[in-house]
Formats: C-alpha cells, structure tokens, sequence
C-alpha cells in the first residue's frame, strides 16, 4: 500500500516534468508580436546635424537639431526639412562640380570662423554650398 502511494507520487512528479504543454507565463503569446518582413524603407536625403543654431537666408532661427537635408529643384537653395515640414531655406552660394563620382550623397556644417559656417550638400559630381551665420 505505502509502495503504491510511493509510486502515484513519483509517477506525477516525472509526468509534470515531462508536460509538452506551453505556457504563457508573461501572457504574451506568439501570436500578439508583430513581425515585420522589411523595416521601414530609408530616405533617399542625407541628414544633417546642427550642433548649433542658425539663422536662414529668409532671417528665421533655425533651432539645433537634426534635419533631413533637399536640394531645391532649381539648385538655388538647401531647404532643411523636419519630419516632411520645412524648417529652414539656405541660399546656395556657390556650386562645384567635383571629379569624383558619388554613389550616395551627403549634408555637412563646418564653422569657418566666429560665427559663420558653412552648409555643403553633395550630390553625384557636384557640392553645393550655402553660409549661414549664427544667431
């Protein structure tokens, strides 16, 4: 009698280790995630990061940030978008074609002494550059 009750007891305690079943302890299943097959597709602009803030060509502060960077279509001006919204307008100021061919282009600011900098966006053979000045 005591043998068989020994034996209940262990064949319960094996049968629960060997349990199949899932569980969803967090109450989370699979079933609840999302899965993306792609990530959101990238921007074809570059972006550009002002570490300080400027002034534009139509006299507006544009705030330091990072800003997504267009070539306007006539190539007049370096239009700084945030989130699909115009923030800030550059005149170019000069336009030069490089010999080097670019697969992928680029936005930069560098400070050419006190308070001016400038923007240069390159794009295939030519950099476009505009001057900002600091507030």
């Amino acid at each position: 009698m005591i043998e068989a009750a020994l034996f209940q007891i262990l064949f319960c305690f094996i049968n629960e280790l060997n349990d199949t079943r899932t569980y969803y302890h967090s109450g989370i299943k699979d079933s609840d995630i999302e899965y993306h097959a792609r990530p959101p597709a990238a921007s074809k602009y570059p972006t550009l990061r002002l570490p300080v803030s400027i002034i534009d060509s139509n006299e507006k502060l544009v705030d330091s940030g990072v800003y997504e960077a267009r070539l306007s279509e006539d190539k007049k001006f370096i239009r700084l978008y945030e989130s699909n919204e115009l923030k800030a307008s550059l005149s170019v100021a000069q336009t030069t074609k490089t010999t080097v061919a670019r697969n992928l282009s680029f936005a930069k600011i560098e400070s050419i002494g006190g308070n001016r900098y400038v923007v240069t966006y390159a794009v295939a053979n030519y950099e476009y550059m505009s001057l900002v000045k600091l507030p």
